[in-house]
């Protein structure tokens, strides 16, 4: 799940770290620190983070104050995100109006709103003065609110205390611009790298903690990484209606399909199956272990590149057979591993996860699937040596009147060509007059079975402006009784030249 940076770079964020006695202090010692020094520390911290367990996800960086600037674009490269930090330059005052603007901008411009995402906010705690203030952001009769699924977070560079009566307007701004909510991070004090350190890594820990477990067939079993995490996403289905049940640690497999038998049904998730090293301990911080059992199959170190690896010989062989392998989550909870290519070059291991308690009738109930060779007669009825007929899809009881086995459609392209060719017949009337009620009744009558109403109005439209300019007075006639026609309650009637 992407994630974007908004940092305040405002004048308020040089202030000192430390104030009064320890300040003077500091200044004596030669150990000053600003907050903004102390705020790219801590995002370093929160940077090495996510390149040691979300190496896959994307992360962008915008600065911002009374205006706002995209200084490194949604990359995975985390040693460019930190070297770019100290070249930000510092403005005037924070503006929050410029923040969510940049927010809004920069994540529909490169990715749209169905792509779930992270946003974390760092600022001093300062709520800024006169126009473009957090007050006066929230109090404005158009607060700025993504339009995309997201949860906001908030450091302040300041501790609790010090924020004072201003945190329950950081709380507002989660549950106002976000879809769902967010939080508000405060370093300890004292104010020290430390302790910011320690209040990015709460915030790491709290939301990206990567998914382990293992995927298992019979005696066969593979330490997995899935990217990204399912607890994210399940996270962000609270909208639905579904109920799912908390994701298992043991991904088991209960057999395998045809491809072109399965297709492409409708998922709620999909996420890259990696293999992980069993070296690395699962009690690790940041890990998310779904089952608090321990299993002896993680216990002992080994070297897993001299080590043959289950989940490389599944997706093998999955893209060489051209098939899926169904996965059981929970009691009637499934999804399918498939081998996924975006080139022709690379492909990948992907879990497709489906809602619970699925009905996907051409393969019938998934939990009464089972081995063909436990069946009396085998299903697979073989045609010749070398192809057999599959029992899918699965025979539906009874007839149903809109069930027919071909289908038309019409795209954006056609349409667009039967109304250039029938406006082509309008202005070389009357010698095109057969073919261009041919065809105006063509596309009434495919308006009319896809009931695109606007789309017969706009005809008639058409056809009265080409009557103004027709060349010749019966032409004209043609035009305007047909776009009469179009525009009556006789629409359904098939239109007669007159």
């Amino acid at each position: 799940m992407p994630t974007l940076i908004l940092l305040d770079v405002s004048l308020s964020m040089c202030r000192p770290a430390t104030n009064g006695n320890e300040h003077i202090d500091a200044v004596a010692n030669g150990n000053e620190i600003t907050r903004r020094q102390l705020a790219h520390h801590g995002l370093r911290a929160f940077f090495d983070y996510v390149a040691d367990n979300f190496r896959l996800e994307f992360t962008s960086l915008v600065v911002f104050s009374s205006l706002w600037e995209e200084i490194v674009p949604f990359t995975r490269d985390y040693d460019l995100l930190k070297s770019r930090l100290s070249k930000a330059e510092t403005y005037d005052k924070t503006c929050f109006v410029s923040a969510f603007e940049a927010a809004r901008s920069v994540i529909s411009d490169g990715w749209g709103p169905s792509t779930p995402f992270h946003v974390i906010l760092v600022t001093d705690g300062s709520p800024g003065v006169g126009e473009g203030s957090l007050r006066q952001f929230l109090d404005s009769q158009e607060v700025i609110t993504l339009p995309f699924t997201s949860k906001l977070h908030i450091i302040c560079i300041s501790p609790l205390e010090e924020v004072g009566s201003n945190l329950h307007w950081y709380k507002q701004l989660c549950d106002t611009t976000s879809s769902h909510g967010g939080h508000v991070y405060f370093p300890e004090k004292p104010l020290t790298q430390q302790s910011v350190e320690k209040a990015f890594m709460q915030l790491a820990e709290n939301n990206y903690m990567p998914y382990k477990g293992i995927l298992q067939f019979g005696n066969l079993r593979s330490n997995v990484n899935l990217v990204p995490p399912p607890i994210n996403i399940m996270g962000y289905s609270s909208n639905n209606d579904c109920d799912f049940p908390p994701f298992p640690y043991e991904l088991k497999i209960c057999g395998f399909l045809d491809s072109v038998d399965v297709g492409q049904p409708p998922c709620i998730a999909r996420h890259l199956v990696l293999p992980y090293s069993s070296s690395h301990n699962q009690d690790e911080p940041g890990a998310l272990d779904a089952s608090a059992s321990d299993s002896s199959f993680d216990d002992a170190p080994v070297d897993d590149s001299h080590t043959p690896s289950f989940c490389v010989l599944l997706h093998g062989s999955l893209k060489v057979e051209k098939m899926i392998a169904l996965v059981k989550l929970s009691d009637d909870w499934f999804g399918i591993l498939q081998s996924w290519a975006d080139s022709k070059k690379k492909s990948n291991l992907v879990l497709s996860i489906f809602e619970p308690a699925i009905k996907l009738s051409w393969l019938g109930e998934l939990t009464q699937l089972g081995p063909s060779i436990d069946e009396d007669t085998n299903p697979y009825v073989a045609v010749n040596e070398d192809e057999e007929e599959s029992p899918f899809p699965v025979a539906l009881p009874g007839y149903f009147s809109y069930h027919h086995q071909g289908f038309f459609a019409w795209t954006k392209n056609s349409l667009q060509s039967d109304i250039q060719k029938t406006l082509r017949y309008a202005r070389r009337l009357p010698d095109k007059k057969i073919a261009f009620y041919k065809e105006v009744n063509k596309l009434r009558r495919n308006a009319l079975v896809y009931s695109y109403d606007d789309v017969i109005a706009c005809i008639a439209n058409l056809l009265l402006k080409e009557a103004e300019g027709a060349t010749s007075q019966q032409a004209a006639a043609l035009l305007k009784q047909v776009a009469a026609h179009l525009q009556s309650e006789n629409v359904y009637s098939v239109i007669e030249p007159i």
